[in-house]
């Protein structure tokens, strides 16, 4: 499955240089900041529920089924929810965003 991932991540990571023209460290912040969006990590869809729709029908195409994968391999379930409390939306960034 790591491998598989990690394949997938590397497709998904050159079709963006070709598009876009970032390089490999933008690439994986911005498919793994979707990931945290789409898979409502740490609550982050409650800001953008628009969004949220978006980032996992785009991730849903472009891995073919597979979510998150970035997302294990960064931040394994075991860290995930120890770490969880110090990823969530500020308060005062959720109070703006229901303005």
């Amino acid at each position: 499955m790591v491998l598989i991932s990690l394949a997938l991540a590397a497709v998904i990571a050159v079709r963006m240089y070709r598009n876009f023209g970032f390089n490999l460290v933008q690439e994986r912040g911005l498919i793994l900041a979707m990931e945290v969006l789409a898979t409502d990590f740490a609550g982050w869809s409650e800001l953008f529920p628009a969004r949220q729709k978006m980032t996992a029908e785009w991730l849903e195409t472009m891995a073919f089924g597979i979510e998150g994968h970035l997302l294990d391999t960064y931040m394994p379930l075991a860290l995930r929810t120890k770490l969880l409390d110090d990823f969530r939306p500020s308060e005062a960034s959720v109070r703006q965003a229901s303005q």
